[in-house]
């Protein structure tokens, strides 16, 4: 007859926990990784999709109507100049989600939205995220007081 040593006397119902200690804490650590990543790709994303809805209202509120140039009369935007040029820019930088431009009398407004596919969340049934970015530009001549520092 084997008789345990007091050494491992009481500890039966311990038998192997360490390995589900190890699954669970594995686990963990892989969703947490995960969101790491996936939230990097979507901070990056959105930064870019920023840039390019920035740039694309700059690139629109360039276009000056004429009549503001000419004579005593308020600077306009020459709108569909504007929304032409802002449309061009986003074809350019190679955007290929949805984009939205709405131009005022002195303002332009870009808005991108595109979906940025997943890796890890494709495990919990995410396989994108949806990433909005805008961007606004005005028509300026000469120098404001916001401008100054």
């Amino acid at each position: 007859m084997m008789t345990r040593s007091p050494r491992h006397a009481g500890r039966g119902g311990e038998r192997g926990s360490v390995s589900v200690f190890t699954v669970i804490i594995a686990a963990t650590l892989m969703l947490v990784a995960g969101l790491c990543i996936e939230g990097g790709r979507v901070l990056n994303a959105r930064a870019t999709m920023t840039d390019h809805a920035e740039q694309a209202a700059r690139a629109g509120a360039q276009n000056l109507a004429d009549s503001g140039l000419r004579g005593t009369a308020a600077i306009t935007l020459d709108a569909p100049a504007a929304s032409a040029s802002a449309r061009a820019y986003l074809d350019g930088v190679g955007h290929t989600g949805d984009s939205r431009v709405t131009v005022s009398s002195q303002t332009v407004s870009v808005t991108v939205e595109d979906e940025v596919p997943t890796t890890m969340l494709r495990l919990v049934g995410m396989s994108s995220v949806h990433v909005t970015a805008t961007g606004k530009a005005r028509a300026a001549v000469g120098i404001f007081e916001e401008d100054k520092p």
